[in-house]
């Protein structure tokens, strides 16, 4: 069988959403397309480009071969002396997806699983392996921050960005992607196997929870306004009774009365009832210590260090 037959088949298999996109051999995860045919004869036999290719595809000898439909160079056709038609040329490599929303969109029977990424799309950083939850409201949640072990005080809580991570580091304090334009957010407390969602929105208080999250902007902002979950499977009593939060502070220690680095999603600006927190301290001797520097949890109703997470955008 001829290489140009086995470069067909995986184009093929990528234009019909066949394929697990995660282990894709990496002719056909990077390139990147431009529009128009082009057409180059070969010795008795002619090549052509697809509808939307990107070189020129080159015949055999006494063949015709066709690039895919998306991609870069036609792989050269292989004829018979007698000038019979040779087989079609390979198509380049599909665009990769820039989230797992996309992935489950392009083919909704995708699974929990790691699969490679490009937030920024070709030409920017490099494609990545990110960890996606494809069951929880339809699926196609991106991870992007996790805590796994115990949360260092005074290091900043979104102080990575999340290509600098492997799916396996046991923690990774790392922010969305700044290319993405994500609407929701997802919490899961780790430790006892929940969940919450929310709808960033308009709000002052979306707006800020977003700008952090991908952004880095710091921020410190008690009873601004009301963000309830859409979604909640934890039992737990965190932020309101029912869920409710009205608070949110990011900061190196600089706003609010903080000592240190402290990240806090909840519905007062202290230590308690968070849908997640890390290092939420005073420098009076108040509230926050209570826990002490090293505090972290998620969907927490008041214990310290007690819970291990995620986030995840859409």
């Amino acid at each position: 069988m001829t290489d140009s037959h086995h470069r067909l088949v995986g184009a093929a298999l990528l234009l019909s959403g066949c394929a697990s996109i995660a282990g894709l051999d990496d002719r056909y995860v990077v390139g990147e397309t431009s529009t128009g045919a082009a057409t180059q004869t070969g010795t008795g036999g002619t090549a052509t480009a697809g509808a939307t290719g990107g070189a020129a595809a080159h015949g055999g000898t006494g063949a015709t071969s066709t690039a895919g439909g998306t991609g870069g160079a036609a792989g050269a056709g292989t004829g018979s002396p007698t000038g019979t038609t040779g087989g079609a040329g390979g198509g380049g490599g599909a665009t990769t997806p820039v989230d797992c929303l996309a992935i489950k969109t392009a083919q909704t029977s995708a699974t929990d699983g790691d699969y490679t990424i490009d937030p920024d799309g070709p030409g920017g950083i490099a494609p990545f392996v990110a960890r996606c939850d494809m069951t929880i409201d339809d699926g196609g949640w991106t991870r992007f921050h996790w805590l796994g072990a115990a949360y260092v005080a005074g290091t900043d809580p979104l102080g990575q960005i999340l290509h600098q991570c492997d799916v396996t580091d046991t923690t990774c304090l790392a922010r969305i992607p700044a290319a993405a334009t994500p609407t929701q957010l997802l919490v899961k407390d780790v430790s006892d196997s929940t969940h919450a969602a929310w709808t960033f929105g308009g709000s002052a208080l979306g707006t800020a929870l977003l700008a952090a999250l991908r952004d880095k902007t710091q921020y410190c902002g008690v009873d601004i306004n009301f963000l309830s979950p859409y979604l909640s499977t934890s039992p737990g009593t965190w932020c309101g009774s029912d869920g409710t939060c009205d608070s949110f502070v990011y900061t190196d220690g600089s706003c609010g009365g903080f000592s240190d680095w402290t990240m806090m999603f909840d519905d007062d600006g202290y230590w308690c009832r968070t849908a997640f927190k890390m290092g939420a301290t005073f420098g009076d001797g108040s509230w926050g210590n209570d826990c002490g520097a090293g505090d972290h949890a998620y969907l927490d109703d008041c214990e310290c260090s007690d819970e291990f997470g995620e986030l995840y955008y859409r």
